[in-house]
């Protein structure tokens, strides 16, 4: 990957998450949400094999998703849009491709984790609802760039790992 792209994807993600009040409320939002992925990341899994979208993940295997999940999470909510978070990003898209995960699987567990997501926002900051959204408008934001950056990656690349 050159230095070129990642820079281009840097730019595009602080671009479109526009002021830095939508960063901070990013990062705020995290300190509410950070102990709540693993719980949801695992629900999410279980939502699958009930439905049989998904075969039965080994439990080791599972575990190392949601840690792998949890990681970029953190690094996307620092809202920042370090290096680190591009090559995760990167990393992600990849992944998908490799794999032949359709991206429409990719954009349901993205909705499935953001309603949880957003449930916990409505639990924690009901009481004062302009807080409550500008934290679910800067979560937006971050999810909907991210899900931008993968969903590009994976489309870029999948007929290259075919």
């Amino acid at each position: 990957m050159t230095e070129k792209l990642h820079d281009k994807l840097k730019k595009a993600a602080l671009t479109l998450l526009m002021s830095q009040d939508v960063r901070k409320n990013a990062r705020d939002a995290w300190q509410m949400l950070e102990n709540l992925l693993p719980e949801a990341s695992s629900a999410f899994y279980k939502f699958l094999e009930q439905n049989e979208w998904l075969e039965i993940i080994e439990q080791q295997h599972r575990q190392l998703l949601i840690d792998r999940q949890t990681k970029h999470w953190n690094l996307l909510f620092q809202a920042d849009f370090s290096d680190n978070y591009i090559d995760s990003a990167m990393s992600i898209g990849l992944e998908h491709a490799k794999y032949n995960l359709s991206p429409s699987h990719y954009v349901f567990g993205y909705t499935f984790l953001l309603n949880i997501l957003m449930r916990e926002i409505n639990d924690v900051s009901g009481d004062n609802p302009c807080r409550a959204l500008e934290l679910t408008q800067a979560i937006n934001s971050l999810m909907l760039v991210d899900m931008s950056l993968v969903l590009s990656l994976y489309n870029n690349n999948f007929v290259i790992l075919d």
